[in-house]
């Protein structure tokens, strides 16, 4: 993408940037509300939190599944056909999740809203590429803003819901309606499929998959990196509550202030992410990030009161905020156009992985030293990202050499 001579965008371009923001909404809202009502889930149920922790897993399964799968459809239809699709398929599985009266019932709806939630996200990650490319500038850091809102929203009006004596039922069903009917009537305002992403002929396309074959390390180097950041960034929501509870002694209401610093300050920052990237470059802002994530964890787990605790938790969030997003869209613009949708896929689907398995490993090597200790593991991989991406940026540099 050529940044020097920043394009005036039409008013298609504005529009689909408008309606991707919408999807980005729904995307982290769906997570939100899910999560929320988790509790409620296991307790209506009678579930352990190990039988619990396994429906959780679909969760992953069906997205990392449905990445594999659509990222090739991708290609072959475009990008605008699977993201309004899969938010209108999203919104029914939500509310057969919200319906759901069996812990069967149950399982197969976390399946079906991972599998279509995968469907959705790397569509429209694939679809934000292409917006940002008719803008001219950065604007791809916003969308996942637009995600990271969705979430902290529905988490609140989940929260309010339930005080209010609203359940499930009533909660997950009316939200899926909405995400439902929402998806259908944005599907205008997004790009028509893009004709010129596909081969003409057999022989053409062979061309062109042995052409992107030489950008796969490079892809699943991009992929292996992020995967490193988002097994911190999942840590750091996920276990800085228990953090500030077990090992500096805070209450239960304050400890969950762990997963707002880092969640506001992530939101916050994606809201001008664009800006630096578009003042330095996408890898100036993966290193340095990770490099203040890195730092945000060490200020965090080696502080002996809460407030300067938060106040780590709270940086690890600000850096960690752009990395992702500049993972996705590096991604995007790898190769030949024609496997867009896979080498999203590849990275998008080795991201959620590392959201997957993050918590697990936190938790498994509690059993071996401390948390303290075990959380040293987010500042590690961060660091790991720091020195990989000069890897990353050379060994690109020698696949470009070879054309």
């Amino acid at each position: 993408m050529d940044t020097t001579a920043p394009k005036r965008p039409s008013k298609a371009a504005r529009r689909a940037q408008i309606a991707l923001w919408a999807y980005f909404v729904f995307g982290g809202g769906a997570y939100a509300f899910w999560a929320v009502h988790i509790p409620e889930y296991e307790a209506r149920f009678g579930l352990s939190h190990g039988q619990m922790s396994w429906i959780m897993l679909l969760f992953g399964v069906g997205a990392f599944g449905a990445m594999q799968v659509v990222g090739p459809l991708i290609d072959r239809v475009g990008s605008r056909t699977f993201t309004w699709l899969g938010g209108a398929l999203l919104g029914l599985a939500m509310a057969s999740l919200g319906l759901s009266n069996n812990p069967v019932w149950l399982a197969a709806s976390v399946l079906a809203v991972g599998f279509f939630m995968g469907s959705m996200d790397v569509s429209m990650n694939a679809h934000s590429v292409e917006v940002e490319n008719l803008f001219g500038r950065p604007i791809f850091t916003l969308f996942h803003a637009f995600w990271s809102i969705g979430g902290l929203a529905c988490a609140y009006l989940g929260s309010v819901t339930l005080a209010a004596g609203w359940h499930a039922p009533q909660t997950l069903a009316l939200y899926g309606a909405i995400v439902a009917v929402a998806s259908l009537a944005l599907s205008g305002w997004l790009l028509p499929n893009n004709p010129s992403h596909q081969a003409s002929d057999k022989h053409e396309a062979r061309e062109h998959a042995a052409e992107n074959r030489r950008f796969l390390p490079y892809v699943y180097l991009l992929g292996s990196l992020a995967t490193a950041a988002a097994i911190g960034e999942g840590a750091s929501i996920d276990w800085s509550p228990l953090h500030l509870k077990t090992v500096l002694g805070a209450s239960e209401s304050v400890a969950a202030y762990g997963v707002f610093a880092v969640s506001l300050t992530m939101s916050v920052m994606r809201l001008i992410g664009d800006r630096i990237v578009e003042r330095f470059d996408r890898i100036t802002v993966i290193r340095w990030g990770a490099g203040i994530s890195g730092v945000g964890y060490l200020v965090a787990i080696f502080s002996n009161n809460v407030p300067q605790s938060l106040i780590g938790w709270a940086i690890a969030g600000i850096g960690v905020s752009a990395v992702i997003p500049q993972f996705f869209a590096l991604a995007g613009n790898i190769g030949n156009p024609t496997h867009q949708g896979r080498n999203m896929a590849k990275v998008v689907g080795m991201v959620y992985v590392g959201l997957m398995i993050g918590p697990a490993i936190i938790g498994a090597l509690t059993a071996f030293v401390s948390l303290q200790y075990a959380l040293l593991t987010g500042a590690i991989l961060f660091g790991i990202v720091v020195a990989g991406m000069p890897f990353a940026v050379r060994l690109q540099s020698k696949i470009l050499e070879k054309d």
